[in-house]
């Protein structure tokens, strides 16, 4: 889990909040539940920009929004449900969860928060950022069950996904295509290791193939391979099912060389996993 600094200025548009009359929310109004038609009981969850394409955020993380013309103040705290998505503009957009008491508390009674440098847009908190934080809430942010369910149902995908950290490698690798069908939905595309059994270099890119969810568990199960010329190649019982349109067929490369899959890795998979001898 990452705690984030947001900040907020609610006299410029970047803020986000209006109400049905064009009217800008100031954060503190909208997390004290003054509007409970944007914020609420029934309206937990805000879907939240930033105006630049960062990965960097996960469900389970913790977002203190710091109202930055009221002097630095934290007015509001929320968890992040889902993983960042594209927008066409180049942004990312995310959804969280902003309904707690501890958010109600700072909206109440802002904390004066002291950082290191002045967030400019979304950063990481410093260590002695969130020791101030900490301090006033020691158990961090309030999740209820809902919630709780929502995050354990996220995690169940990422856990399905691969590891979060080395998917996203690996999207940015393969520009968010399967390297064997070239699909494109990045909630289908998983994280699959070549060698899952190496020691070293186990995380790296190169140990790694951005698969449609049901080709990498074929791929994992050895039964879908890529052979010394870099061609897929595929078990006798897949050649007569629909899986065989993929067969003979290139391996989609990154175009970063060094961002490639090791061939030695690949022979290992193949004669390890898929029990092949070339």
């Amino acid at each position: 889990m990452t705690d984030w600094i947001y900040p907020a200025n609610p006299g410029t548009e970047s803020w986000g909040y209006r109400t049905a009359e064009g009217v800008s929310i100031p954060p503190r109004e909208l997390f004290a539940g003054k509007h409970p038609d944007v914020l609420g009981p029934g309206n937990r969850v805000q879907t939240w920009y930033l105006p630049r394409l960062r990965r960097e955020f996960h469900a389970g993380d913790v977002v203190w929004v710091r109202q930055s013309e009221t002097g630095g103040l934290l007015v509001g705290a929320g968890v992040v449900l889902t993983e960042p998505w594209p927008g066409e503009d180049g942004g990312i957009y995310f959804e969280v969860d902003f309904w707690n008491p501890e958010s109600r508390d700072l909206a109440a009674v802002p904390f004066d928060l002291a950082v290191e440098s002045v967030p400019q847009s979304a950063r990481t908190a410093k260590d002695s950022e969130r020791a101030q934080v900490l301090a006033r809430f020691p158990d961090g942010v309030t999740v209820d069950d809902d919630t709780r369910a929502r995050l354990r149902r996220r995690q169940d995908v990422a856990g399905r996904q691969g590891l979060t950290v080395f998917r996203e490698k690996l999207i940015d690798a393969y520009g968010g295509r399967c390297a064997i069908t070239g699909d494109d939905v990045i909630d289908a595309l998983h994280a699959a290791y070549i060698d899952p059994y190496t020691e070293t270099g186990r995380e790296l890119v190169v140990n790694g193939l951005l698969l449609r969810a049901d080709v990498r568990d074929l791929f994992d199960q050895g039964r879908i391979w890529v052979d010394v010329d870099g061609k897929v190649r595929m078990h006798t019982s897949l050649r007569s099912s629909g899986y065989k349109q993929y067969s003979g067929k290139k391996l989609r490369l990154p175009k970063d060389e060094n961002k490639r899959p090791g061939t030695t890795r690949l022979a290992r998979h193949r004669r390890v996993i898929a029990g092949q001898s070339a």
